[in-house]
């Protein structure tokens, strides 16, 4: 993430990502939420990530992690949610607001 490193990121994304950047939300298949996040790389061009919070939900064994990326064009609240699912950990929601 902090690299820009996206294609790294799609790795874990589910076959369908909620993705949010600002205000513009959508339900993409992993090959369309990859490509957003490359368009946003190439736009904003990220420079670091720095974790806050994370966290658990037994329950349903989900995890979620709240950081800030900063790029060149001022830094972004990341919010990433992954889901348990068929034996590994998939990524089902990522938003990014500024």
């Amino acid at each position: 993430m902090q690299k820009g490193d996206f294609p790294r990121v799609a790795a874990y994304f589910d076959k369908v990502v909620d993705l949010t950047i600002n205000d513009e939300q959508s339900t993409y298949s992993k090959s369309q939420a990859e490509m957003v996040l490359k368009t946003f790389a190439g736009k904003h061009h990220p420079r670091n990530f720095q974790l806050q919070k994370k966290g658990t939900a037994p329950s349903d064994q989900s995890i979620w992690f709240i950081g800030e990326l900063i790029t060149d064009s001022g830094s972004f609240k990341v919010y990433i949610f992954f889901k348990y699912k068929n034996g590994q950990y998939v990524l089902q929601e990522l938003r990014l607001e500024q």
